[in-house]
């Protein structure tokens, strides 16, 4: 039987996890994407260990600080970043307007996965109760991904166990003097937390901690952490992996007998482009996807509905001072993972990631105060070396949604609208007060009173344009291959095509359910 071809738009996590299953079953790849990189780089090189530009400097610019938050600016706008290469040119080919809302794409060599940090964790069979697949069916593809991406975790903590976490080899991340500090408290009153619904154990990470890290010149670990164009570079080394950069997909279309056809321009000429083979996968991130589709499927103005993970940060101050932290190098990785399921969080999961003192604590000072921050530091060491930040993340049952529209008029630009939960803050409120009632436990105090909850789409968990479902009709849902608008050779298999979002982290999930598409694909085992 003669090989068979696919053709992948997009070099995003899931994107790798779908090349890397057809080429297991032996077919041929190939992959077109835009693939902006840093300029001192060469492509077709990327070193192993490479990740992102400088991922701290990111949450650390003035577009991120809390003072602009307060008047009303948008934190990491696109309009803002355009000299970091990861958001380049994403205004002039996909994003348009955006109306109360934050929404970031990446036309860069690996997407997203350029500034992710790293969190992994399965989802619950119970938080995607709605989908047309089990959580039992992805697990399988879970444990594969422990071999296709460094995972650091403790294999016999609370969570790992609850999760069923399928961790790797590799030894674990250290964790801070903070971190260690609070998992000690948690661990003496483990079992009453755990019948209270809350599990918690050392943070699941996509590092490997084997990679050398220079605190000082590389404060965040860039290095170790999993990005998806590394994982690219070790395809690279099969004949029937082909890596195509500097291409904007703008047609898709199925033709008989049965081929597919991705047509375009390549970005540097501004030359057409065109591409054929036998199947089709969409894998360039949410916006992107609903651009194409919306392109070529007859959607001109059609409302499309977008899911989000609502995302808040909140100190949590402890009462036990863990002195010199403050004068210790340290980064914004997380440090633990403490996940709640209970009648406070309506028994779906809520995701906490604990980061210790660090310079994320230190700017909104530094914004405030300028030249006096040293002082204002050197006086507040006793509180601040009792601070920790606690980023929570909300199943999207609860979160705020985006409406987004494409008009040819504009370019076929994502046209974005923010639409609050009004419920969101009452679940926070409630999450916050299960804490609370927890403080002997947790050694500390939440402070809702300087809770910052993030706009809709700011916490880059997007999903659910174009839903699986058990029986898809032809509007605006695929079915559990991901297939849209009845198409056979066409599959979409980034978060596009998630029901709903588990709190529990999103890009493990997403790779775990392109492996499991690209399997049956590969397989030619599809209804």
């Amino acid at each position: 039987m003669p090989s068979r071809s696919a053709i992948i738009i997009g070099s995003g996590p899931s994107g790798y996890a779908s090349a890397t299953y057809l080429l297991r079953h032996g077919w041929k790849v190939t992959m077109l994407d835009f693939g902006n990189l840093r300029k001192d780089l060469d492509r077709h090189n990327l070193p192993a260990n490479l990740t992102n530009d400088n991922r701290e400097a990111l949450v650390n610019i003035e577009e991120f600080s809390w003072k602009n938050r307060r008047k009303g600016k948008e934190s990491l706008s696109p309009e803002r970043m355009r000299s970091h290469y990861f958001f380049e040119h994403t205004n002039d080919y996909v994003l348009g307007r955006f109306r109360a809302a934050v929404a970031n794409i990446s036309l860069a060599y690996g997407g997203l996965s350029n500034i992710w940090g790293g969190n992994v964790l399965p989802c619950d069979g119970r938080d995607v109760d709605e989908w047309p697949i089990t959580r039992d069916e992805l697990t399988p593809y879970y444990k594969a991904l422990s071999d296709l991406i460094p995972l650091t975790a403790d294999r016999k903590d609370g969570l790992a166990a609850r999760f069923g976490f399928p961790c790797g080899d590799l030894p674990e991340y250290p964790i801070g003097q903070q971190a260690g500090e609070l998992l000690t408290d948690l661990l003496k009153c483990g079992e009453a937390l755990e019948e209270q619904g809350l599990f918690f154990g050392r943070a699941k990470l996509a590092i490997d901690p084997r990679l050398a890290i220079d605190p000082v010149k590389d404060p965040y670990p860039f290095g170790p952490i999993f990005h998806a164009g590394a994982g690219l570079g070790t395809l690279s080394a099969n004949p029937g992996f082909r890596y195509i950069p500097d291409i904007f997909v703008e047609h898709i279309s199925q033709q008989p007998p049965g081929s597919v056809v991705a047509a375009g321009t390549e970005v540097s000429t501004k030359s057409p482009v065109s591409f054929s083979g036998d199947k089709l996968f969409i894998a360039c991130g949410v916006l992107a996807t609903g651009q194409l589709m919306a392109r070529n499927f007859d959607l001109e103005n059609q409302v499309m509905h977008v899911r989000t993970n609502q995302n808040a940060f909140f100190p949590f101050v402890r009462f036990r001072r863990s002195k010199g932290v403050s004068r210790l190098p340290t980064n914004s990785i997380s440090q633990l993972f403490l996940d709640i399921q209970n009648e406070y969080t309506d028994n779906r999961f809520a995701h906490i990631e604990v980061h210790q003192f660090g310079e994320y604590v230190l700017n909104p000072i530094k914004s405030i105060l300028g030249s006096l921050t040293p002082f204002a530091v050197a006086a507040g060491r006793p509180v601040l070396e009792r601070t920790m930040i606690f980023q929570a993340h909300l199943h999207s049952d609860f979160s705020d949604r985006l409406e987004v529209r494409y008009d040819r008029t504009n370019g076929w630009k994502a046209d974005i609208a923010g639409m609050p939960n009004p419920g969101a803050r009452g679940c926070y409120g409630n999450l916050l007060q299960f804490l609370a009632r927890n403080r002997k436990s947790l050694g500390g105090w939440p402070l809702k009173q300087l809770m910052l909850v993030d706009p809709p789409g700011a916490s880059n968990h997007l999903g659910g344009m174009f839903p699986m479902r058990e029986q898809p009709d032809r509007t605006l849902s695929s079915d559990r291959f991901g297939r849209p608008f009845g198409c056979r050779n066409i599959h979409i298999t980034d978060s596009t095509i998630l029901p709903s979002l588990p709190a529990t982290t999103l890009t493990f999930t997403v790779m775990a359910n392109a492996a499991r598409i690209a399997d049956h694909v590969g397989k030619d085992d599809l209804p």
